[in-house]
């Protein structure tokens, strides 16, 4: 889990900026993948934590990389990387990365 920490409190839209927008998919093999995404910004005050969402089942509270395991050979599977942001006053918000299909 990835905490940065601040002295103001993040505006409600800027959650964009902590959005994954660029994701890769490594070390796939025919039961295992390794989901790699680059952090986000440091702004003092400010918890971020990540979530993948593999298939639907979701992984909370993620670093990056992240492996999954338990992959059916032949079959697509769907990743997502949620960036879940909390501010100084306790408001949180969501954003989504686009999906990558394996």
């Amino acid at each position: 889990m990835l905490h940065l920490y601040c002295n103001y409190d993040l505006p409600f839209i800027a959650v964009n900026l902590f959005k994954v927008t660029d994701f890769s998919l490594k070390n796939v093999t025919d039961d295992s993948i390794v989901v790699e995404w680059s952090t986000t910004q440091n702004f003092p005050g400010v918890m971020v934590y990540y979530t993948v969402i593999f298939n639907g089942s979701i992984n909370s509270n993620v670093s990056s990389p992240h492996l999954i395991k338990s992959l059916s050979d032949g079959e697509v599977h769907q990743v997502q990387i949620t960036s879940n942001v909390r501010g100084r006053d306790g408001r949180e918000a969501t954003a989504m990365s686009d999906v990558k299909f394996t």
